[in-house]
């Protein structure tokens, strides 16, 4: 697909990615499997990581997957990991914002014209061209839909920490 950034990912799958425990890395694995049963083309498969005594099944290498039905759980469900899905389309009329989720986004393409008017489009609070996973500290960083994330940068965030009080007083009234 003239869409896709072709490159190296060799580097991608030595790489570890730390999780919490075993069942969240267990949890995303399934993920990932599943995907792969309902059709997603393997393009750098991760796995969990068991061979260091330090790791006990708690890391999880990057894993790409190639995708077409924007309707797989892979790109329908938020997948906090460092797996990554890629939606291959060839017209802008085939994306879809159907998930209950808009956190991130990206695109890759050669075409100028494209990427603005699909970021237009995508429900997403972060929209990257031809890049990934660059954030600006006074970029303000919500979520769309489902995706909880809250304010993490710029001036919104003070909205946070404020806590407001209304005080009202009537002269004259007793």
């Amino acid at each position: 697909m003239e869409n896709v950034k072709r490159g190296s990912t060799s580097d991608l799958s030595s790489d570890m990615e730390p999780w919490i425990d075993k069942p969240n890395i267990e949890h995303v694995n399934g993920m990932v499997e599943k995907a792969i049963s309902d059709g997603a083309k393997v393009i750098v498969r991760g796995d969990v990581v068991s061979e260091t005594p330090l790791s006990k099944g708690a890391f999880y290498r990057p894993t790409l997957l190639q995708v077409t039905d924007p309707n797989v759980d892979i790109i329908q469900k938020e997948v906090i990991s460092p797996v990554l899905s890629m939606l291959i389309f060839d017209r802008e009329e085939e994306l879809a914002n159907n998930s209950e989720y808009g956190f991130v986004a990206s695109i890759w393409t050669q075409d100028i014209n494209c990427p603005l008017h699909v970021a237009r489009k995508i429900l997403a609070d972060t929209f990257w061209i031809n890049d990934w996973a660059i954030i600006y500290d006074e970029f303000e960083e919500g979520s769309y839909k489902k995706s909880d994330r809250g304010c993490m940068n710029g001036v919104a965030t003070m909205d946070d920490f404020i806590e407001y009080k209304n005080i009202t007083i009537t002269a004259g009234v007793i």
